[in-house]
């Protein structure tokens, strides 16, 4: 599945990763998870202890796999007739989200940023709970919005009766997502004891 998106004007892309990429990420996020000599948390914006470089540690071939998606994005959204030379895996970290922790609405650099979720306990959340909890920036009582646990938003634009501002993702194991490094977005707690939200994040740079 490849799928790009236009919400609110700048594209997002969402696919699938395959399995055996997420199997090796999980097992290069529990040989680091946690661990001082791989922690990245007091370099990046989350409010999430886990965070760890695995830039080290994977292997070629997943890296491949990240830059075919990335490519995938490029060829289908851009409009620069100059041919793409390069693409380069700039920094690449994972993200072990526990209870109560989440990442403020922040940019990366690079030109795009990707996402791969490898474990998401609060996956099975239903259409039903999702509509009976219908999310409203408007609202900041998170605690009682219990389905926004784990879900990521992308932000772009001003406000306003016409416009959509803002696009939201229930993440589910092996979903990637690719948008353009300047795009604003934030991830929200959840309030599950016991539950986590596993992902692996990078930025690519165009050369």
């Amino acid at each position: 599945m490849n799928n790009i998106m236009y919400p609110f004007g700048p594209p997002v892309y969402l696919s699938k990763v395959d399995d055996e990429i997420i199997q090796e990420l999980d097992v290069r996020i529990e040989e680091t998870g946690g661990k001082p000599e791989f922690d990245a948390s007091g370099q990046l914006a989350g409010r999430i202890k886990k965070q760890t470089h695995i830039d080290e540690v994977i292997s070629t071939k997943v890296r491949d796999h990240i830059l075919n998606h990335c490519k995938s994005f490029y060829e289908q959204t851009s409009q620069d007739e100059i041919p793409l030379t390069a693409m380069v895996l700039d920094s690449i970290w994972s993200n072990i989200q526990e209870a109560r922790e989440f990442n403020p609405p922040h940019q990366h650099t690079g030109n795009f940023s990707f996402v791969i979720y490898t474990r998401n306990d609060l996956e099975n959340i239903t259409e039903q709970e999702l509509q009976n909890n219908e999310y409203d920036s408007r609202i900041t009582d998170y605690q009682n919005q219990r389905p926004l646990g784990g879900l990521i938003e992308l932000l772009y634009g001003e406000s306003n009766w016409m416009n959509w501002t803002s696009f939201c993702h229930l993440p589910k194991r092996g979903d990637i997502l690719i948008f353009p490094s300047w795009l604003r977005h934030t991830v929200y707690a959840h309030y599950e004891s016991g539950k986590i939200r596993i992902s692996v994040a990078g930025n690519v740079s165009l050369q």
